[in-house]
C-alpha cells in the first residue's frame, strides 16, 4: 500500500514537472514574440483610439477633367502629364504607377486584402467574425502582448503569439488613421515615410490608392471623390 503511494506520488510529481515545462517552453516562445511600445506604436493606437472620420461625396468632373479606367472603377486623372506604367497579367491583381520619370507619384492597385495576413491570422479573424481592416486593426491594439503566465492555456498562447507576430509584420510607420464614410467606405494612413495610403471598400474589394511626396488630406479626399463604379 505505501509503495503504492508512493509511486502514485512520483506519477503525480512528474506530470506537474512535465506540465509547467511544456508551459514554460510556451510562455518562452511567447515572450519572444513581446513588442515594444515604441514611438510609432504609441502613435498608431493614440490616432486609432481618436476615431477620426472624413466624409467624401461624389463630385462629377467638369468638362476640362478626364477619367482614368482601372478594372471595374473610374478615377479623376490627375496625372494624364505623367508615363502610365501597368505591372501585372490577366492572371495577376494589375498595378498602376503614375510615374514623373523614375518617381511614382500614385499607384493603384485592386486587392482582396490589403494587410499581409500570415494563415493562423486569417482563422482568428474567421473565429472572431472580423471582417474589415479597421476593425482587424482594433482587434490586433486591443489584443497584442496579452499578460499571459504558465497557467494560461495553450491555446492563449498560439492565439496571442500569432497576434503579436502579425503586429510585427505591419503595425511599425502608420501615424495617422481616417476612416472614410460617406458616398464611400474605407480609410486613409498617412505613414511616416512621406506615403499616405487611401483605401476605398467596394464589394469585398479594396482598392488601393498610394500617393507619394506627402499628399495633403484635402486633396486626397477630392481625388478619392472622384472615383465611379462601373
Amino acid at each position: 500500500m505505501k509503495k503504492g503511494l508512493i509511486i502514485t506520488a512520483i506519477v503525480l510529481v512528474v506530470l506537474v514537472l512535465i506540465y509547467f515545462g511544456v508551459k514554460g517552453v510556451f510562455l518562452y516562445n511567447y515572450n519572444s514574440t513581446l513588442i515594444e511600445d515604441d514611438t510609432n506604436l504609441v502613435i498608431f493606437k493614440e490616432s486609432l483610439a481618436k476615431d477620426e472620420v472624413v466624409s467624401i461625396s461624389h463630385t462629377e468632373l467638369n468638362s476640362e477633367e478626364i477619367y482614368y479606367d482601372y478594372e471595374n472603377i473610374r478615377f479623376r486623372n490627375d496625372f494624364s502629364n505623367s508615363t502610365t506604367e501597368i505591372i501585372g497579367n490577366e492572371d495577376e491583381e494589375k498595378i498602376v504607377n503614375f510615374k514623373n520619370d523614375n518617381d511614382v507619384l500614385l499607384t493603384v492597385q485592386k486587392t482582396p486584402s490589403v494587410f499581409e495576413l500570415t494563415t493562423k491570422f486569417e482563422e482568428i479573424l474567421d473565429e472572431e467574425n472580423i471582417s474589415n481592416d479597421i476593425e482587424i486593426m482594433e482587434f490586433i491594439v486591443n489584443n497584442y502582448n496579452k499578460d499571459l503566465n504558465v497557467f494560461s492555456s495553450i491555446n492563449n498562447f498560439e492565439k496571442s503569439r500569432e497576434i503579436n507576430i502579425q503586429t510585427k509584420l505591419w503595425m511599425n510607420s502608420a501615424e495617422n488613421i481616417t476612416r472614410i464614410e460617406g458616398d464611400y467606405e474605407g480609410y486613409i494612413i498617412s505613414m511616416n515615410n512621406d506615403v499616405t495610403y487611401a483605401v476605398i471598400t467596394h464589394d469585398a474589394d479594396n482598392y488601393v490608392f498610394t500617393f507619394y511626396n506627402n499628399y495633403p488630406i484635402s486633396e486626397i479626399t477630392s481625388f478619392l471623390s472622384t472615383i465611379v463604379f462601373e
